[in-house]
């Protein structure tokens, strides 16, 4: 199998210190399920000609062959067994590096500020020290009562790493989009044309100060919180959280600001949104939730709203 890993950020309770994660990860093993898609042909991209800096236009037939992938994001129940078969041994890019990122509206005063690290033109997300994948707000965090919550604070070359250990991939940017589309041609959205109440995690509200959680959930929600996204079964698709793939951003702008701060860098595509975007209405305030939709990130911009599933040829 192979798969896109996702980084996301969120508010995490803590939890007792009787909690039994390894009885988690059993209880989430049903989110390792697959599903197989046939191959055939499908047109890729979009057909808005004013996409064309981003790479979604001009549209393009391509043909796939069959793969197997992934129904959900990758886990923290996933990822912990991973962490614990491994014995400790991979370390996260945010380990190694010291910190990730932060969203704005979750920081608290006890953090740690690493401002010499911020991303260009995204000041809501603040580099902080001390954060990892199990650890998301800091040394008084925890994924231990979501372990249902798709696992983020996670790099391209994290997420290559935890498939290969699994006997999996990433998916090709066209293999994601083959599998979202779930079988239909030219929308915006897994399930067709129009945005629908109870499909996925979107921000809704005054941007980046106030989320009127329409959806029911302020930042990150469960990978199965809402029904199933297409008709091939898969969840989590669009929304909640970035999912990487494995194609190189080659023929994506990327910000002039980016390409000379992190020069020498491999930046890849990520696919689907997360719960800081906006319908396609309102994507002039951040990034638009559309099946076609490509954003950017090299390994050192380690980000919170990212995530991974996996597909198998």
């Amino acid at each position: 199998m192979e798969g896109a890993l996702l980084m996301i950020i969120m508010g995490v309770p803590l939890i007792s210190s009787s909690h039994n994660m390894f009885e988690d990860y059993w209880m989430y093993q049903r989110f390792e399920e697959t599903v197989v898609i046939q191959g055939a042909q499908f047109q890729m991209g979009s057909r808005d000609a004013r996409l064309i800096e981003s790479g979604e236009y001009p549209p393009r037939k391509v043909q796939m062959t069959s793969i197997e992938f992934d129904k959900y994001p990758v886990t923290n129940a996933l990822y912990w067994h991973f962490q614990q078969m491994s014995k400790g041994k991979s370390r996260t890019t945010a380990e190694r590096i010291g910190y990730s990122n932060v969203f704005a509206m979750t920081y608290r005063k006890n953090m740690t500020k690493f401002m010499e690290h911020a991303i260009p033109g995204e000041p809501w997300w603040i580099p902080t020290k001390e954060i990892k994948w199990n650890r998301p707000e800091g040394a008084m965090s925890s994924v231990g009562d979501r372990m249902h919550y798709p696992v983020v604070h996670i790099s391209q070359s994290d997420a290559q790493t935890y498939c290969e250990w699994n006997g999996r991939r990433l998916p090709t940017e066209a293999e994601w989009e083959f599998a979202a589309r779930g079988g239909l041609s030219n929308r915006p959205y897994p399930w067709g044309d129009s945005l629908e109440a109870n499909r996925t995690n979107l921000w809704q509200g005054l941007f980046p100060y106030e989320n009127e959680k329409l959806d029911g959930y302020e930042s990150l929600a469960p990978v199965d919180a809402f029904p199933a996204q297409n008709k091939y079964g898969i969840y989590d698709l669009l929304g909640n959280a970035w999912e990487w793939t494995s194609t190189p951003a080659s023929n994506i702008q990327i910000a002039p600001e980016m390409k000379e701060r992190f020069k020498g860098e491999q930046f890849y595509i990520l696919k689907g949104a997360s719960f800081i975007d906006f319908r396609e209405d309102k994507a002039h305030i951040n990034h638009a939730a559309r099946i076609s939709n490509r954003f950017q990130m090299c390994e050192r911009l380690c980000n919170p709203t990212e995530k991974t599933e996996a597909s198998q040829s």
